[in-house]
Formats: structure tokens, sequence, C-alpha cells
């Protein structure tokens, strides 16, 4: 199950109540990909995810504006291990196809 199993969790923590939101930081799209297909599978598709990034290793920020997956030409700060020059392709394809 991998990340997905969080929405799981959550579920159980919360007794079945939906939170407001969730909060998650973006490396290479696979902890954000996992809970969406959690949060799918409790049927918790419409709570809000709020996915944040690195400034200057912001790939996914780059690929939702450009609407398609994007490397980028180099990581301009100096990040400890959330990174990545280009997110999952299934990620950015999920998120494009999300209203």
């Amino acid at each position: 199950q991998g990340y997905s199993s969080i929405a799981s969790e959550m579920y159980y923590q919360l007794d079945g109540n939906k939170p407001d939101a969730v909060i998650l930081s973006v490396g290479g799209g696979g902890l954000l990909n996992g809970v969406v297909q959690g949060l799918q599978h409790v049927g918790w598709v419409d709570v809000p995810i709020v996915a944040m990034e690195t400034e200057g290793a912001d790939s996914f920020a780059a690929a939702c504006k450009n609407r398609e997956l994007v490397t980028l030409p180099d990581i301009t700060r100096l990040v400890d291990n959330n990174y990545c020059v280009y997110d999952s392709q299934g990620l950015v394809t999920q998120v494009i196809n999300t209203p």
C-alpha cells in the first residue's frame, strides 16, 4: 500500500470524519500520489490537498503550471533529501485530469 495507507490511518484515527485539508510536502511526487490514491480509497475525494515544495526545486509547481511533465534544468537551492528535477508522470497526469 505504501503512502496510500496514510489516508486509511487518518480515516481510522479521525473515526471517519473528514479533515478540512491535508498538507504535505512534495519531492518527486510519491507521497502526494500515494495520499491522493488513499483519499480516493476511503471516499474522501473532495478533501483539499495543500502540496508544498522548496522554491528552486519546484518541479511539481512547474508541471502544474505547464500542465505537462517538466524537467528542471537545475536545482537552484540547497535542499536536504527532498527534491527532484522532475516528478512522476502518473502524478502530473492525475493533476492535469483533476478538475
